[in-house]
């Protein structure tokens, strides 16, 4: 059995595309994606004479983090695990 409201379907989109306007969801470029837009600009318009991995590398070096962080978590779930 599906856990289907006992309501019509038209009143099931309703419920679940509603909005009650308390979002909390963050949106943004954030700080990684901002420095890398102000350092293609720079690179662009030779400001900076940098390598483009150097001009990439709030992207790349952010992504390492969230690797070395998941990585992190999974040795330490996998320590417990095995206790």
């Amino acid at each position: 059995m599906s856990a289907i409201p006992p309501f019509g379907p038209l009143k099931v989109r309703k419920f679940l595309f509603m909005s009650n306007n308390t979002s909390n969801t963050s949106g943004g470029i954030g700080l990684p994606g901002l420095l890398t837009v102000a350092f293609v600009v720079l690179k662009l318009c030779n400001v900076i004479h940098w390598s483009w991995w150097w001009v990439l590398s709030p992207l790349w070096i952010s992504f390492l983090l969230v690797i070395l962080i998941l990585l992190i978590v999974g040795i330490v779930l996998l320590a417990k695990s095995c206790k």
